[in-house]
């Protein structure tokens, strides 16, 4: 491998780090609680008590722009141990915003005139760029989750008069 092939190999690694780390998982980063190992399943419970035969083990807050669903939630649980979450997300405000895209023109300009009885003609190529202003709106939601994990199972408790009852040790 080339040195210039090496610094291509680099830049491009850098690059999709840098993409990748903009595609968090927002439950997961806002996530505060007790993280567990990670788990291969996890459902997706009701919004409100906590579940029977949980346990709540964190929760997560936010808000943001982008579209976070069931799929986000259930990534977030896996990854953090949890064996189901519940979510719920409520409109909070839109805010109005200006962008500018930047439009290049190209112009050729062709100049013809006379000196000293002697035609010409010159012709050059002119560019400019304007910005060009447009309106959009942000859509706010606030998201809310909540992250349960599953009560360790328990044998039932023996009575022991109960086994002397039936002759059993």
């Amino acid at each position: 491998m080339t040195h210039g092939m090496k610094s291509l190999a680099g830049c491009l690694l850098v690059t999709s780090s840098m993409f990748l780390a903009g595609c968090a998982n927002a439950f997961e980063e806002h996530f505060v609680g007790e993280r567990g190992p990670e788990v291969a399943l996890a459902q997706l419970a009701p919004w409100g008590p906590v579940p029977s035969g949980t346990r709540l083990v964190g929760k997560s807050e936010f808000m943001t722009t982008r579209d976070e669903g069931d799929t986000e939630a259930l990534a977030a649980a896996r990854a953090l141990g949890a064996d189901a979450v519940a979510w719920r997300r409520s409109w909070k405000k839109d805010t109005q915003h200006t962008g500018y895209d930047r439009i290049t023109h190209t112009d050729r300009v062709t100049t013809t005139g006379n000196v000293g009885g002697v035609p010409f003609s010159s012709t050059s190529t002119v560019q400019r760029t304007e910005a060009v202003p447009y309106q959009y709106t942000l859509r706010w939601f606030q998201y809310e989750a909540r992250f349960y994990r599953a009560l360790p199972v328990t044998p039932p408790v023996r009575n022991p008069a109960d086994a002397r009852d039936r002759n059993e040790p």
